[in-house]
């Protein structure tokens, strides 16, 4: 497929999320593509995270996303800078 024949609305998000399905499909599909890569790399190395490796930490993990969800609410009530409808910039 040449360049000309892509859809400029499938590149985009889209104001309402419109396009969310589509993103979330291409971004799991990368993140799987580099887990098996990843497991693949040197597959004869010894695993250096078992599960009880994983299971110490469960706190810190619990606590990570807390604190990723509270950074992320608070990117939210800043200015939309990434808005074609924020114009202050101009």
């Amino acid at each position: 497929m040449d360049n000309k024949t892509i859809p400029l609305s499938a590149m985009f998000l889209g104001p309402k999320a419109e396009n969310a399905n589509l993103w979330l499909r291409m971004l799991q599909e990368i993140f799987t593509d580099y887990i098996y890569w990843r497991r693949n790399y040197f597959a004869n190395d010894p695993v250096a995270l078992n599960l009880s490796k994983t299971r110490e930490n469960e706190e810190w993990a619990e606590g990570f996303s807390l604190t990723l969800q509270s950074t992320l609410n608070a990117l939210k009530a800043h200015f939309p800078i990434h808005s074609p409808r924020y114009m202050a910039h101009m």
